[in-house]
């Protein structure tokens, strides 16, 4: 634990160089991807799919807000709609730190409903569930796509993950069918809504991408989150979404400039929700 302690306190006294290195790797990969894109052999771009997109971000945050709350449920914590969205959105703000702030704001709520450990186990379930479900549609897929191998092995590795979720809460008491499925259809909307806003973002700047093919990239915005040491995945997000764009049969740094956007759109409108949030407590504690 004391070792533990120690990395975490370094990691937040090297927080600002680390998040600067970050962004500046972001904007190097994105400048690099759009010198090399093909641009010539693309459309036009579509404004309506990129509308689209923005449109679909706040629901991305909301279905985020509804997975803390039943969160909550797995350990006989009752949160308000409110409050898990105030959660939820400085939760994705922290996540630009070098560190999983997201996974730990929800901690830091929870362990003022219940112990430590069945919070941390809630986590752990939570995680496991979208990582899992994740690799499934990624695996669907690329097995659309032709990428069989691939595919199989996403799975594979999706089914043991919620299987493994399942466990979790199972040791939590709270693996009752209702909150299963419950938590699975918000895991599987939240990964399919990620999935319209790659495929929206792509068609919007004029690339030709299909279902299938957004389907596979959606995976490596939950791998490179999942990492927590990179600033809110920042450069590791669209490097493993190049890789699984190369795998789906997109173009040259397509997979990059897709999730590059995506993060824009998100980041702009977690802004802007952030903002609301803060500006809502200071009038409250006015």
């Amino acid at each position: 634990m004391q070792r533990l302690l120690e990395v975490r306190q370094r990691l937040q006294r090297a927080s600002p160089a680390i998040t600067v290195a970050a962004f500046v790797a972001f904007v190097l990969i994105m400048l690099i991807a759009i010198s090399r894109f093909p641009w010539d052999s693309i459309d036009e771009p579509r404004p309506a799919w990129i509308i689209g997109a923005v449109a679909l971000a706040p629901l991305t945050l909301w279905l985020n807000a509804e997975e803390f709350r039943t969160q909550g449920r797995l350990v006989e914590a009752r949160i308000g709609r409110s409050d898990a969205w105030r959660v939820t959105v400085l939760g994705s703000a922290a996540n630009l730190a070098p560190i999983p702030g997201s996974a730990l704001v929800r901690l830091a709520a929870l362990t003022n409903e219940t112990s430590t450990v069945r919070a941390g186990s809630s986590t752990i379930a939570i995680g496991l569930s979208w990582l899992g479900w994740s690799a499934v549609l990624a695996g669907f897929g690329l097995v659309t796509v032709g990428a069989r191998a691939g595919g199989t092995v996403c799975l594979g590795l999706g089914a043991a993950a919620v299987g493994a979720s399942i466990v979790v809460m199972h040791r939590l008491r709270s693996a009752t069918v209702p909150l299963v499925a419950r938590l699975s259809a918000i895991e599987i909307s939240s990964v399919l809504v990620g999935a319209l806003r790659l495929l929206a973002v792509g068609r919007g700047i004029g690339l030709d991408i299909d279902n299938g093919q957004a389907a596979a990239l959606v995976i490596g915005g939950a791998l490179a989150t999942a990492s927590g040491i990179v600033p809110a995945g920042l450069g590791v997000r669209e490097l493993l979404t190049e890789a699984l764009g190369r795998m789906s049969g997109l173009e040259a740094t397509a997979g990059i400039l897709i999730a590059g956007f995506d993060r824009i759109v998100g980041l702009a409108v977690l802004a802007v929700a952030a903002g609301l949030v803060i500006s809502r407590r200071r009038t409250a504690s006015a």
